[in-house]
């Protein structure tokens, strides 16, 4: 990690590499298989810019970047499907009551995507210390759909793979008051 603390323009640069795995003696044999959250590389990029102070300004005024990029998480994806009975609490069934279920050959055999997102705000705080103060911010900018779910769906064309992004646009205001 690297920091700048003084000046007008402050800020870090961060980046982690790490491994994480698992091993239980009654899951794929005992064999070592990785864990969802491993995160083999991490990357996080902040910056501040303080604006000039001018004397009659009510307001302290700055700018910030935020950069987050990050290999994807882990998950368990199915490589084929098979007909099975039914299960109460599955939607999955065709006309003959019949199910399909995805065989899974190891956990967490599939990454997913890398994950990366933008986002900046604009604030004012109050130079008194007491009163209003103000942050207006967008999370992910560029509105980059990193996928939350993916997962496969059987129907009798065939399978399909989809996936589900959450938030991929965030505005926000923030006020607050101090006394």
């Amino acid at each position: 990690m690297a920091k700048k603390t003084t000046g007008v323009l402050t800020g870090w640069v961060s980046y982690s590499w790490s491994k994480s795995e698992r091993r239980f003696d009654h899951v794929s044999n005992g064999e070592w298989f990785p864990f969802e959250y491993d995160r083999r590389h991490k990357l996080n990029v902040t910056t501040n810019y303080t604006l000039p102070i001018k004397e009659r300004c009510k307001f302290n005024k700055s700018f910030s970047i935020n950069f987050t990029l990050a290999t994807g998480n882990y998950i368990s994806i199915g490589k084929q499907f098979y007909h099975a009975a039914p299960m109460p609490e599955s939607f999955q069934t065709d006309a003959d009551n019949t199910q399909y279920r995805e065989y899974i050959e190891s956990p967490n055999n599939f990454r997913m995507p890398a994950y990366h997102h933008l986002d900046i705000s604009y604030a004012l705080d109050n130079r008194k210390g007491k009163g209003s103060s103000w942050v207006f911010g967008i999370y992910n900018l560029y509105a980059r759909k990193n996928p939350s779910v993916i997962y496969h769906k059987q129907t009798r064309e065939g399978v399909t793979t989809r996936s589900w992004s959450l938030l991929p646009f965030v505005p926000s205001v923030t006020w607050s008051y101090h006394f």
